[in-house]
C-alpha cells in the first residue's frame, strides 16, 4: 500500500518544475508585486493594489482551473477573454448610470490590458496578406485559397483582429 502511494506520487515530482508559459508567467510575477504593494499601503494605492491582485487572482484562476490549459494560445483565450467581460461589464454599467461598477470594471481592464500582446495593425495585416497571396499564388483561387491565407495570419501572428484579417484577405483573394 505504501509503495502504491509513493509510486503514485513521483508522477508528481517534478510538478514544480514545469515550464510556465510566458502569459502565466507575468501574471503570477505582477501577482507577487501586487501582494508586496499591498503592504504597508493606504488610501488609493491600498484600493488599487487590492484591485490589482484581486484581477491578477481571478485570471490565474481562471487559467488554472482547468488542467489541460497547458500551452500559451490556451492561456491568451482565456486572458482576452476576462479583458473582453471586464470592457462588456463596464459599458453596460456606464449604460445604466452605475458609474462606481463602471470605474472598477473598467479599471480591471486596464490591468489586464497590460499583459495582452500588442493588436497587429491593419496595415501590418494588409502587407502580409497582399504578399502571401502573390508569393502563393492565392488570386481568385476562393474559399480554399481564403482558408490558407487564415492558417499562415494565425501561425504569424499573435493578436489580431480576425474579422479586419478575413475580410482585407477576401479582398486580396478576390
Amino acid at each position: 500500500m505504501l509503495n502504491l502511494y509513493c509510486d503514485n506520487l513521483s508522477q508528481y515530482k517534478n510538478v514544480k518544475d514545469m515550464k510556465m508559459s510566458k502569459i502565466l508567467e507575468q501574471l503570477t510575477v505582477a501577482r507577487t508585486k501586487a501582494m508586496k504593494a499591498k503592504i504597508g499601503a493606504t488610501g488609493d494605492a491600498l484600493d488599487a493594489a487590492t484591485l490589482e491582485l484581486d484581477t491578477l487572482r481571478g485570471v490565474i484562476g481562471e487559467i488554472e482551473k482547468d488542467a489541460k490549459l497547458s500551452n500559451a494560445r490556451t492561456e491568451l483565450t482565456v486572458l482576452k477573454g476576462e479583458y473582453s467581460k471586464r470592457v462588456a461589464s463596464a459599458k453596460l454599467y456606464a449604460e445604466i448610470g452605475e458609474t462606481d461598477r463602471s470605474e472598477r470594471e473598467a479599471a480591471e481592464a486596464d490591468i489586464l490590458a497590460q499583459y495582452l500582446p500588442r493588436e497587429t495593425s491593419e496595415a501590418e495585416l494588409q502587407e502580409f496578406i497582399v504578399s502571401y497571396v502573390a508569393e502563393n499564388e492565392l488570386a481568385g483561387k476562393g474559399g480554399r485559397a481564403l482558408g490558407s491565407v487564415m492558417g499562415a495570419l494565425k501561425s504569424q501572428f499573435e493578436s489580431y483582429d480576425a474579422k479586419l484579417a478575413s475580410q482585407l484577405a477576401r479582398e486580396a483573394i478576390g
